[in-house]
């Protein structure tokens, strides 16, 4: 296990499974998710001219491992743990409108081509203030028949088939 964390510490992600694998259930995070953060941290890290060696390591790491155990603590000791990817998601919330980036969910009812996508975010920018940034997560869901349904900021847009149905579904049963 010793050598795992270490191997975490630094970055490597297929060496340090055994770590990963201990605490991975505990933080409900998929290997796909833990890899690519690992990524991107290495990548942040050697972009800025530092080497992954003890000192980095010690500087970066330790420290936010640190605070993120105590958290953690702090989370299992009043009986909330299970919220942490709430709070997670709180978070990223918070940030991501701190960077000014306007998160913006799309549903649809089949995946759209690029051409739809590139369309879609031009339109939407619209939406956003001077200096806001469209992030756009497109979701599908065959149960909306067609149409979308667009989430941006606090605004909420249904304009899926299948509501369309069920408001005229609604309005037939009323009449009769």
């Amino acid at each position: 296990m010793g050598i795992s964390v270490d191997n975490f510490f630094q970055l490597k992600f297929e060496e340090s499974q055994c770590f990963i694998d201990h605490y991975q259930g505990l933080l409900d995070l998929s290997n796909v998710n833990i890899q690519s953060k690992m990524t991107v941290a290495k990548n942040s890290i050697l972009q800025s001219g530092n080497e992954i060696n003890y000192e980095t390591k010690n500087k970066i790491f330790l420290k936010y491992i640190l605070y993120f155990n105590i958290f953690l603590g702090l989370l299992a000791e009043n009986g909330r743990l299970r919220n942490l990817n709430s709070i997670i998601n709180s978070f990223k919330i918070i940030m991501a409108a701190h960077r000014g980036d306007l998160t913006c969910v799309v549903t649809t009812a089949k995946p759209l081509d690029s051409a739809d996508q590139q369309e879609l975010k031009k339109t939407l920018q619209a939406f956003a203030k001077k200096g806001e940034t469209i992030k756009i997560e497109l979701k599908v869901d065959p149960t909306i028949i067609g149409g979308m349904v667009v989430s941006i900021g606090d605004k909420y847009v249904d304009m899926s088939v299948a509501t369309k149905i069920k408001k005229y579904t609604e309005i037939i049963q009323d009449a009769v």
